[in-house]
């Protein structure tokens, strides 16, 4: 058993390699896919590894970010207390990491003598315990960032102009009020089949996007269009979605993707091996743990995702030079 699992692209494996060997030659046991022996089967050695571990240490850099086998043992890790997260090259982490405490070792050398690598040691070796959250301490990778329960959310530039269809469980209407207040509050118009179901206050109901997105007489087909005229598309993951025989949210879920404005998030723990391909393509936020009286920094970064898409998807249409 290995004390360290890191997870990493493939890509960029001449920059991850001498981090590896530094890491060994301090006197640490580690593991990345590469020792993976023929006639292993791949995913359950993966799983082993990461279970047994003291420590994953995730490796951020513009391609790892991009990997849906990074997130997800990154997300797995995270889920058992055992993340090291380090920025090996300037990027933008992924939605859901960010709350976490990470190492900045993108202007590392390479040599064991570093600042970052020594400190990158220290933290590993401070205690074997050090990937359990109640003993971390605020400045320890891993550890979740406190922000302040009263915190506003940030105001989204454009967001009363990003129309976003709700694709969901029907039984998880109600469980959706808080959220959808807050995104409307946040200027975001929403579009909700039976909105008078979550039971939203009259003001927030009389929001909602139904009378503006027009369909017939069809509701599948009404949806069907009102996912194609939407900006964006956010998916709520629930148990019930999961477990249940919910074709028309899978349907939902797969229109967002291929039109490429699926943003997702989960409302209860479940895993990505349940959710299952192929909408584990990007990060889910994790929003099991909402509470509609503290500022939730999943949601704020959520909601930042969804401008970035809807922002990338105008410039696209932008036409270029002065013709």
């Amino acid at each position: 058993m290995a004390e360290i699992f890191v997870t990493y692209s493939r890509h960029d494996l001449p920059k991850v390699k001498p981090l590896i060997d530094g890491l060994m030659r301090a006197g640490f046991s580690v593991w990345y896919d590469i020792e993976i022996a023929a006639g292993d089967v791949w995913h359950d050695r993966i799983l082993k590894e990461i279970e047994q571990a003291s420590f994953v240490i995730v490796l951020w850099t513009p391609f790892s970010v991009r990997s849906e086998w990074v997130r997800a043992e990154a997300q797995l890790a995270l889920d058992r207390s055992k993340l090291i997260p380090i920025i090996l090259e300037p990027v933008e982490i992924p939605l859901g990491f960010r709350g976490i405490q990470h190492l900045d070792m993108s202007s590392w050398d390479g040599s064991q003598g570093s600042d970052e690598f020594r400190h990158l040691t220290e933290v590993i070796s401070k205690s074997t315990s050090v990937g359990r959250s109640s003993d971390r301490q605020p400045d320890t990778p891993g550890a979740r960032i406190d922000v302040s329960p009263d915190r506003p959310y940030m105001q989204v530039p454009g967001s009363n102009k990003i129309k976003v269809f709700i694709a969901h469980a029907s039984a998880d209407k109600p469980r959706l009020r808080p959220v959808l207040q807050i995104l409307i509050d946040r200027g975001f118009g929403l579009w909700v089949d039976k909105p008078q179901r979550i039971g939203l206050p009259l003001l927030y109901e009389s929001k909602i996007l139904r009378d503006r997105i027009h369909y017939g007489e069809d509701w599948k087909e009404g949806i069907r269009i009102a996912i194609h005229k939407a900006d964006a598309v956010l998916a709520f993951w629930s148990r019930d979605a999961v477990n249940g025989r919910r074709e028309q949210f899978h349907y939902e879920v797969y229109q967002g993707m291929m039109g490429r404005k699926l943003s997702q998030c989960r409302i209860d723990s479940v895993e990505y091996a349940e959710i299952g391909m192929p909408y584990t393509f990007d990060h889910i936020a994790d929003l099991s743990d909402f509470s509609d009286v503290e500022y939730h920094p999943e949601l704020d970064g959520l909601m930042q995702d969804i401008g970035r898409k809807f922002r990338r998807s105008w410039l696209s249409w932008w036409p270029s030079g002065t013709g």
